[in-house]
């Protein structure tokens, strides 16, 4: 099986970087899929029925969740065996393709809501608790620390975005650019 076909969302690797986790169009469903690497095994997560199910994947930093965007604007988690499917929070009324992450300690999760540009970077606990708005941005990730968000700002255009570091802190996030787009598109940010 090919994970690639239908298209699938960026894969998401288990902390022990044997497995990885990835999301894909079934042609009317989007599910969930792990493989293991060492055997190429592909294991169907989830067994939804409709288009926006299972997105967006992203494995905790130990191991024993994933947690998934589901219709939009709900994030999940479940075990990596498919027990525990567990809402964590929504409907948030979100904006375009949020992408939730984990922090490195697994104690919250950023995303982005409110929009594309013009969106907001925010950060609930993992247990979907204590929402936070840090800063104007979307597709936000994690520091190694976790003490810093990286993400993307519209740089006069949908299409062509600044990156921003700033603290994950909403009374001090004090917003740094780091790269100007020069008009190039950034899709993602990472570290």
């Amino acid at each position: 099986m090919n994970l690639s076909t239908g298209g699938a969302d960026p894969v998401s690797w288990s902390p022990a970087a044997t497995r990885v986790v990835a999301a894909r169009n079934d042609g009317g469903s989007v599910n969930c899929y792990i493989v293991t690497l060492a055997t190429g095994e592909v294991t169907q997560l989830t067994q939804y029925s409709q288009v926006g199910e299972c997105e967006k994947p992203d494995w905790s930093p130990d191991g024993t969740n994933i947690l998934f965007r589901r219709l939009g604007w709900e994030f999940w988690t479940v075990h990596p065996d498919g027990t525990n499917l567990t809402k964590v929070v929504g409907p948030l009324g979100m904006g375009y393709d949020p992408a939730p992450r984990w922090s490195p300690d697994g104690s919250k999760i950023t995303f982005h809501a409110d929009g594309n540009c013009g969106g907001n970077v925010k950060i609930i606990n993992a247990d979907g608790t204590g929402l936070e708005v840090i800063t104007p941005g979307y597709y936000p990730t994690w520091s190694p620390d976790g003490s810093k968000l990286a993400y993307a700002i519209c740089g006069g255009s949908p299409f062509a975005n600044d990156i921003y570091v700033s603290n994950a802190n909403a009374a001090n996030p004090n917003p740094t650019l780091v790269k100007a787009s020069g008009g190039n598109t950034v899709i993602q940010t990472g570290w």
